[in-house]
Parts: structure tokens; sequence; C-alpha cells
């Protein structure tokens, strides 16, 4: 099918060259989850100089600023966002490239957080940079969000939108190897407590003790036998699954450690639940608190505690401070058929639809935006069945060129 006068003006703004250009830039700047300051200000100083005069940098903790950028329309058409995380994974201990210095290898940019998804970003940035350049006149707002802390459940974009920013549209180009992906996972992350009684290692035959952390591994056990209510998917097998990512203990709530002599009182165990998206977080609090009750029944010195997000949030664990919705958007939908003929359109071939397996297992932002009623997708360069670290120049091209194009059917 042959473009249209506005399509091919507005691809002849994407130049690959640029984008990995930004994406070098982005990839040399560390921006850990809670150190994304340095990144955000760079970027919204990018923004600037591409011509966006409508950039912010929103506070959402001290030195962690969402980065929002508006290309304006004249307000009768719908609004349209890409949104990205700024925030990256830790470094893997066998990583060998040189850090910070991304190197452009056999058709592959490579560096921290280029996968997971300095690419993505990237992507967007150019995508909206081509709208503008373009000349095409808007009818919707095109919004670029660049946001902190959704490896930490969403924080950024949560507040974003708990501030009203709230799109009609938009596109999240987490990793999804240019596959259009409408469906992902739940997450939840939340602290287990089990609480124990203290005695010396001298006395503790004489006194009444509980070891806490003994005590943990009945918990984590039972933890293994849950069985989840929820409607089994043939194209999400791997749905629901739980894993124990962490574990502290010792005395007291500080988790005093420098005293081994002291049977521990306090032991907490961090766990990970992946919802298969008709699951809900109440439902999925009560069937772990049935296999903890049925051990609490059996065990008068077994007593547990369960806090849910903020909780993980806080130090020493800081992880997701937010629970992440599943996303869950039919593949007939306008937005994803967009993606879909689009795509077909510039490389001849069919992307994947719905699922894309492991992806679909992941959390994303799209899960916050679907529950405040925008109607979202993910489609990105990377892969997330590859070294995160890593990114296809071709795909991050054409997933500019697809949401550039995307965004413009919505809002022309």
């Amino acid at each position: 099918m042959a473009m249209k006068a506005d399509e091919q003006r507005i691809l002849s703004h994407i130049d690959e060259e640029e984008i990995v250009e930004l994406c070098t830039d982005l990839a040399r700047i560390p921006s850990f989850s809670g150190e994304e300051g340095p990144c955000a200000r760079f970027l919204a100083g990018r923004l600037r100089e591409l011509g966006f005069d409508d950039v912010t940098l929103q506070e959402v903790e001290p030195n962690r600023p969402n980065v929002i950028a508006r290309l304006k329309g004249d307000g009768s058409g719908p609004s349209f966002m890409f949104n990205g995380h700024l925030d990256i994974d830790p470094i893997p201990a066998d990583y060998e490239a040189p850090h910070w210095r991304p190197v452009r290898r056999e058709g592959k940019l490579q560096g921290i957080g280029v996968g997971n998804m300095k690419a993505g970003d990237a992507a967007m940035v150019i995508a909206a940079t081509a709208l503008k350049r373009s000349g095409v006149k808007l009818r919707g707002d095109v919004y670029i969000s660049a946001v902190i802390g959704e490896l930490q459940g969403g924080i950024g974009t949560r507040y974003m939108l708990d501030q009203g920013l709230i799109p009609d549209y938009a596109i999240v180009p987490e990793p999804t190897a240019c596959n259009v992906r409408t469906i992902h996972a739940g997450v939840l992350e939340f602290l287990l407590h089990v609480n124990g009684k203290t005695a010396w290692i001298g006395n503790r035959e004489l006194l009444d003790n509980v070891h806490a952390i003994e005590k943990m591994a009945k918990a984590s056990d039972a933890l293994k036998t849950v069985q989840f209510r929820h409607t089994p998917r043939a194209d999400l097998p791997g749905l629901p699954a739980i894993v124990t990512g962490g574990i502290i203990g010792g005395l007291t709530r500080d988790y005093i450690t420098w005293r081994p002599a002291m049977v521990p009182d306090f032991c907490t165990l961090e766990v990970d639940v992946r919802l298969a998206p008709d699951m809900t977080l109440e439902s999925t609090v009560q069937d772990i608190r049935k296999v903890l009750d049925a051990v609490a029944a059996t065990d008068p010195d077994f007593s547990y505690e369960i806090e849910l997000p903020p909780a993980p949030y806080r130090k020493p664990f800081q992880a997701m401070g937010l629970f992440m919705p599943p996303n869950d958007l039919s593949v007939d939908h306008p937005l994803a058929q967009s993606c879909r003929r689009l795509h077909r359109e510039l490389t001849g071939k069919e992307p994947g639809m719905g699922v894309f397996i492991p992806g679909s297992y992941a959390g994303a932002d799209t899960g916050h935006l679907a529950e405040f009623g925008t109607k979202c997708l993910n489609y990105g360069p990377s892969d997330h069945s590859r070294f995160y670290n890593e990114c296809d120049i071709d795909k991050m091209t054409l997933a500019a060129q697809v949401m550039a194009l995307s965004a413009a059917e919505f809002v022309l």
C-alpha cells in the first residue's frame, strides 16, 4: 500500500544515525532506579534543542523528575503519548563490555541500559521529533513522557497520572522485538515477615524461643503450593507465577546480625507474584494467606505478617512501591491494528500480536495507563529473550517509524 504524503513526510524525518546518537548519549549516563536525575535533565535539554518548547521536569521525588514534553494540537482530536522509563537494570556480574561507553557492533548498539529501555526511549523521542519536523497539523496533543521508577512499580508514571496527565492513547516501547504486545502480567511485590522469639545459644534449651529463619523455611515451602484463582490461558502458560527473591533475618525489625549467637526473632522474605490478566490484587493476597494460615493452624509458634506496597519500597529493600496492574488490550483494537498494519507495510512481514513470550510475563507502565482509561500497548525495539544491554539498530529505526505513523493516524 502506498504511503500517504503526510506519512512520507514524517518518515523522511526519522534518521537512524540520530536515533543511535541519542541512545548512545542516554546510555552514557548512569540512571539506576533512584538515580535518574542527571539523565532526566540531559534529556530535557536535548528535547529543547530538538525544538520542543513545552518541556517540563516533573519532580516525583527529590532529584528524580519525570521529563514531559508536548506537541500541542488544536484540541479537536485525541491525545497520544509515548511513554518510556529512564531507570535501568543492575549490571550483571559477568558483563564484560566497558561500562558507560556504548559500542556499535554487528548491527547492534551495546551498552548498559540500552535494551531496557534507552533504545526505546531514543526511538520514541525521534518519533515525536519527526512529527514536529514534518509540519503536519495536529488535532490532538502528542506527549513524550520519560519517567522514573518503572522498575520500582511504575512510580513515575503513576505520579504523572495522579497529577492529571492522562492520554487517550499510548505506546510504551518496552522490549518486544517490534512485536505488538497488548497483554502483559500484573506484578505484586510484597514483604512476608515471620516473628520469632530470641534466646542465646547457651541458654536456648532453657528458654522458650522461636527461630524466625527456620519458621520462614516453612513459609517459603508453603508459598510453592499456592493455588491462585484464575482462568488458565494457553497463550500464557507461565502465569500466574511466584518467586521468593530475597531474605533477611536477624534480631528485631532492624535485622541486627552482628550477634549470630542469638536466635533470630525476625525474618523477612521478598516475594514477587506475576498475575494473569483476570486476577485481582485482593484475590491474590487471599490465596497467599490461605496457605500461610494452614501452616499457622498446625504450628502454634508460626506467626506471620504480610506488608503490601509501598512497604517493599523502603530501605533496605528498595523494591516495588506500587502494585502494577496487568494490561489486556484486544488485538482487534484500532491502536493494535494500526501498529500491525504499519509494521507490515514497512517490513513486508506480520508482527507477533497480543502475547509476546517472555515479555508478557513482565509488568509495564501500560498497566497503570490502562487503569486510568488509556488505550495502550507495548511496541519497542529491544528483545526480552536476549541480552538486556543491547538492541538491533534496524529495530530502533523501525520502532520510531511505527510509533510516529501510528500516532499520526490518531492525532492528524
